[in-house]
């Protein structure tokens, strides 16, 4: 049982959100119908998800949602399931923001010889 959050406007998620094929995503999208904007903020380390995610029990409406934003690094391939998976529940692409996050280089350290 989840209660229904029909005040919540705003919903920022990390990581955890994405397991069990998105799962704990589904849940809050579907106990947040006046949601407006979601931010999800994704780590370059995480679980495969399955890249074709059933449609039975993972819809939601969400008819106010006005923007998808997905911070998460370079060439994420978990990006295009999420895309699916919004277009397939009513968001329309132009909605969805990916922002990609720059990986990390290593430091290179120069030793100064005298």
């Amino acid at each position: 049982m989840c209660p229904v959050f029909s005040n919540l406007k705003v919903l920022s998620l990390g990581e955890w959100c994405m397991a069990a094929d998105l799962h704990p995503l589904v849940l809050f999208l579907q106990h947040a119908p006046n949601l407006e904007r979601l931010f999800l903020k994704l780590k370059t380390e995480h679980e495969e998800i399955d890249d074709d995610i059933k449609p039975e029990g993972t819809s939601f409406a969400c008819k106010n949602l006005t923007m998808v934003n997905i911070k998460c690094p370079k060439d994420d391939e978990r990006v295009p399931v999420l895309e699916q998976f919004f277009v397939a529940n009513g968001i329309a692409m132009e909605k969805i923001s990916v922002y990609h996050r720059p990986t990390h280089q290593p430091r290179l350290s120069l030793a100064i010889r005298r």
